[in-house]
């Protein structure tokens, strides 16, 4: 097997359980945050096994460098513990191919940590991290054959070729994988845009429900005469009957509607970027600018993953569609922390909102859309509520809006 049949193999090898967990959240429906993250984890894993499994003498050069590409991909996803995991079991693989103490080995990836923090809380891209990565680990892998007395120019030559390949099949894998989530991504934004097509219809459904009953008993009231005994005895079974099965339809709507708090410890950092990667093409498509200021520390919260990333993506559906289309927009989000409270700002420059707009737009069934429901501000602020936060909107015609949300950060945290 020549170096370009291992560089492909190794890469199928790397990305294969990944397009696998990739395909089973595209099939899984309503797939939850901790099992999400459990399958991330088993195919990373997976990954590393099968690159470390197959493994021939032509191919160990090669394999010894490219085994890291499950790491980074973990530290890329802000997989803490499981790029723990992986460094532990690629010291171990390491060692057994080098007569080098362990420690040495177990020193290179505690400093790739490191710097993974730091790159991390500068919020350096992606790319840049794996490029540091490589030419890190192009010193660690020139110091064994130092120490060995096996660095010569024909090893040196070897090894310049080996990193160059070593890096162009980490970049791919990188690049695909990446190509490959967003993909998935605007599949499952199709699929939700479907459900919500689905919601409205059923609500207008429900609304001619309700109607029909109490159009039954307006007719019969109209005739109805409380001198008469009869039309008593006739009416009011009827009367009951009707409201009878209105106030059922409505039990039924609210029994689905009921908005239910499952919280766990969460990283509200990691769920508006997860949201805004949610969003690019469509900002993109829609030639409209996203500008993120996230606070550099990590916040945590006892907070429901899925309902706070619904009222994040209400938020910015709502303000790509208050940005007219002749019009360059922009949209912003920035986060921090006051007196022990996570903030998140959503800032537009769309057409904004009046002030007779402003004191229904929180109001249930409220919606100046022609197709809207009056539900997603609603809902947002009863999630919201139940998280113990505030939401709150301020908007000048033509200049834009901005919503502001307070979410306490748990003390024992």
């Amino acid at each position: 097997m020549n170096l370009f049949e291992t560089i492909i193999m190794n890469i199928i090898f790397c990305l294969f359980p990944l397009l696998l967990y990739l395909f089973y959240l595209i099939f899984q429906r309503n797939v939850e945050r901790r099992e999400n993250d459990l399958m991330l984890d088993v195919a990373i894993l997976s990954s590393l096994y099968l690159l470390a499994r197959f493994v021939s003498k032509e191919t160990l050069p090669f394999a010894i460098v490219i085994v890291n590409v499950p790491l980074i991909i973990s530290y890329l996803k802000r997989r803490r513990i499981t790029s723990i995991i992986i460094s532990v079991v690629i010291v171990i693989y390491l060692r057994n191919y080098f007569d080098i103490p362990w420690y040495y080995f177990g020193l290179e990836y505690f400093i790739y940590y490191g710097i993974y923090e730091v790159m991390h809380k500068r919020k350096y891209h992606n790319d840049q991290f794996a490029l540091v990565f490589i030419g890190l680990k192009w010193i660690c892998y020139l110091l064994p054959l130092i120490y060995l007395h096996k660095l010569n120019w024909g090893t040196f030559a070897h090894a310049m070729i080996l990193y160059l390949f070593f890096a162009i099949a980490l970049l791919l894998t990188i690049k695909l994988f990446g190509k490959c989530e967003e993909v998935t991504k605007y599949y499952i934004s199709k699929t939700e845009l479907e459900q919500e097509q689905k919601l409205k219809a059923s609500l207008f459904r429900i609304t001619h429900e309700i109607k029909n009953p109490i159009a039954v008993c307006k007719g019969y009231l109209d005739m109805f005469d409380v001198h008469n005994p009869t039309h008593s005895e006739k009416y009011v079974p009827i009367l009951k009957e009707e409201i009878n099965r209105t106030l059922l339809l409505l039990q039924d709507y609210l029994s689905i509607s009921k908005v239910r708090i499952e919280k766990d410890y969460m990283d509200m950092n990691m769920l508006v970027e997860e949201v805004m990667n949610h969003f690019n093409l469509m900002l993109k498509e829609k030639n409209i600018e996203s500008s993120i200021d996230l606070i550099d520390d990590d916040i945590y919260i006892m907070g429901d993953y899925n309902r706070l990333t619904q009222v994040l993506i209400n938020l910015l559906k709502n303000s790509i569609e208050a940005i007219p289309k002749e019009r360059h927009g922009k949209i912003t989000i920035t986060t921090k922390t006051i007196n022990r409270q996570f903030y998140l700002e959503v800032k537009d420059n769309g057409e904004g909102i009046t002030k007779e707009v402003m004191d229904k737009i929180q109001e249930p069934f409220f919606t100046t859309k022609p197709n809207g429901t009056g539900l997603g501000v609603s809902l947002s602020r009863e999630i919201i509520k139940a998280h113990q936060g505030k939401i709150t909107y301020e908007s000048e015609p033509f200049q834009g809006t901005t919503v502001k949300i307070w979410i306490p950060i748990e003390e024992s945290i």
